[in-house]
């Protein structure tokens, strides 16, 4: 699960060179979605590192993200928002759910 987050994370950050401008509202539950998730992976893998907005507004204001690529991210992150704690036998599940909400993201935003 991880791996995915890891993923999903990295896309924003390393979003395809274009000349959209960032969405704040996607960036603002994005972040508030990872830093949630990473409250909530806590107790499972010692200390995590909080997700900056800075790096999400910065990927999306020079990227080619569409603004329904941009939905699928705020999707993403209110779905991390929900997600149960690590030791709760439906954390995998729950955060698989999550990451559908990124599938279909257009090339120029990381998508294949």
């Amino acid at each position: 699960m991880r791996r995915e987050l890891w993923w999903a994370t990295a896309v924003i950050l390393l979003a395809g060179c274009g000349g959209s401008s960032s969405d704040p509202a996607s960036c603002d539950t994005f972040t508030k979605g990872l830093n949630d998730y990473n409250a909530k992976v806590a107790p499972c893998v010692g200390s995590t590192v909080p997700f900056q907005q800075s790096a999400c507004t910065n990927a999306l204001s020079n990227s080619s993200c569409s603004s329904a690529d941009k939905q699928k991210f705020a999707d993403f992150g209110s779905c991390l928002s929900t997600v149960p704690t690590c030791t709760d036998p439906n954390f995998s599940t729950a955060v698989s759910t999550c990451t559908t909400k990124l599938t279909g993201l257009s090339t120029g935003c990381g998508g294949g």
